[in-house]
C-alpha cells in the first residue's frame, strides 16, 4: 500500500525554484540568475498546490492543468503592487533607493544568493 504524495508547500518555493534553475541552466552562474524567473513560473502552481516534490528533495513534478488566464491573474495580483511601489520609489527617490528597496524585499522574501545557500551544497532535504 502506497500513500499519495502531498503537494509541496508554498514555503518550499525558493528551494524548488533553485532546483528548477539548476536543472535547466547550463552553469551555476546562469542558475543563480534564473531563480527569479523560475519562481515566477512556479508561483501559480505552488499557490494552486500542483507542485509535488520528491521525498529526497532532488526532484519535482508539476501535476495539474495549464490555465494561462488563472496563472496570469495570480502573477498580476501579486507582482503588480510590488512593481508599482518599486517604480514609484525609483521616480520619487532615485535608482539607488529603488535598488535598496529591491534588495530588502528579496531578503525579506528569502530570495537571493544568501537564501539559496543551503541548496548549493546539496542539503535541500534538511531545509
Amino acid at each position: 500500500m502506497s500513500s499519495t504524495p502531498s503537494p509541496a508547500s508554498p514555503a518550499r518555493l525558493p528551494a524548488l525554484s533553485w532546483l528548477m534553475s539548476l536543472a535547466f541552466a547550463p552553469n551555476r552562474v546562469m542558475a543563480y540568475l534564473s531563480v527569479p524567473v523560475a519562481m515566477m513560473i512556479l508561483l501559480p502552481y505552488a499557490i494552486r498546490r500542483q507542485v509535488y516534490e520528491s521525498t529526497d528533495g532532488n526532484g519535482m513534478v508539476i501535476f495539474g492543468p495549464y490555465r494561462l488566464g488563472k496563472d496570469m491573474a495570480i502573477l498580476v495580483v501579486l507582482l503588480l503592487p510590488a512593481l508599482v511601489l518599486y517604480f514609484w520609489v525609483m521616480v520619487t527617490f532615485g535608482p539607488t533607493y529603488a535598488s535598496i528597496l529591491w534588495a530588502v524585499g528579496m531578503g525579506l522574501l528569502g530570495i537571493g544568493l544568501a537564501a539559496i545557500g543551503p541548496w548549493i551544497h546539496g542539503d535541500a532535504h534538511r531545509v
